[in-house]
C-alpha cells in the first residue's frame, strides 16, 4: 500500500520538469487573481498598480510567488496542491490590510 506522504513526494516536480507553456498559464493565472482581488482589495490593486502596470509583474512572480510554487512542488494547475498554493499567495500578497 502506498502511504499519502510517498504519493506526494512522487508528485513533486522541479523546475527543470515545467513546459515553457505551462509557465504561460502559471503567470496568466496569477494576472486573473490580481485581477479578480483588485476589485475588493487594497493589496491586490497595489500590486496590479505598481507592479503589473509598471512592467514588473514576471520579476515579482519569480521572487514572491515562484518558492511558493516550489514549496508545494511546482504543482500542475488543475491539481489539489495547485488550490495550496493560490490559497497561500490569496492570502499573503492579495488580501489584508
Amino acid at each position: 500500500m502506498i502511504s499519502f506522504k510517498s504519493h506526494i513526494a512522487e508528485q513533486r516536480r522541479k523546475a527543470s520538469d515545467i513546459k515553457s507553456d505551462e509557465i504561460s498559464v502559471f503567470i496568466m493565472n496569477m494576472q486573473n487573481l490580481v485581477n479578480r482581488y483588485k476589485r475588493s482589495q487594497l493589496k491586490a490593486a497595489d500590486i496590479y498598480v505598481d507592479i503589473m502596470m509598471q512592467g514588473k509583474f514576471i520579476d515579482w512572480l519569480q521572487t514572491n510567488v515562484e518558492p511558493i510554487w516550489e514549496k508545494y512542488g511546482y504543482p500542475e494547475i488543475g491539481q489539489p496542491a495547485w488550490g495550496k498554493v493560490q490559497d497561500e499567495v490569496i492570502k499573503k500578497f492579495l488580501m489584508g490590510k
